[in-house]
């Protein structure tokens, strides 16, 4: 699905606004699914997730390293297939996802030189409220091991990417 979104892009010649929605229809459609009510949703959840990141992640391997997000990746992945609480990973992978919903659209207008300053301001504060204060909340339902401080290490991601966006800003 992911690869068909991608060759199928209205932007063939600028690869970078293919990738860029086919992550925005990965994020869109895991916060469309996270919000409804169905018996069978989580593992809807996990084949829409996993195989997004998965393609993502052959996709880097392919064209552009990108290290953090190899990181990042894979222990979302890990996440997913462990045995933590179900709802536990619904709620985090939903603020995760919905933190990101203003980032895809202001990509694509940075990407085709249209000013938008402002939107930039307001997706800052909104990622930085979800990848940092949201986040924060979870970490009393984690156990000490292995996972939880690979999960403390992309919630670290998280603060480094929102000071990244308000350095953008500043700068």
């Amino acid at each position: 699905m992911w690869q068909l979104i991608y060759e199928n892009s209205p932007w063939p010649e600028k690869p970078k606004l293919s990738r860029n929605l086919v992550s925005a229809v990965h994020s869109f459609l895991s916060v469309a699914l996270l919000t409804t009510r169905h018996p069978i949703k989580y593992e809807i959840i996990v084949l829409n997730s996993v195989s997004y990141f998965i393609w993502d992640l052959i996709y880097m391997f392919r064209y552009r390293m990108e290290p953090m997000f190899v990181y990042h990746h894979l222990v979302t992945i890990w996440m997913f297939l462990s045995d933590l609480e179900k709802s536990l990973i619904c709620e985090a992978f939903f603020y995760a996802e919905l933190s990101n919903m203003f980032t895809y659209p202001i990509y694509h207008l940075m990407q085709n030189k249209i000013e938008c300053k402002k939107l930039k301001f307001f997706q800052s504060i909104w990622f930085s409220y979800f990848r940092i204060y949201k986040f924060s909340q979870f970490f009393k339902y984690f156990e000490y091991s292995f996972l939880f401080y690979n999960l403390f290490v992309m919630y670290i991601f998280g603060i480094y990417w929102s000071c990244l966006q308000v350095k953008k800003l500043i700068i």
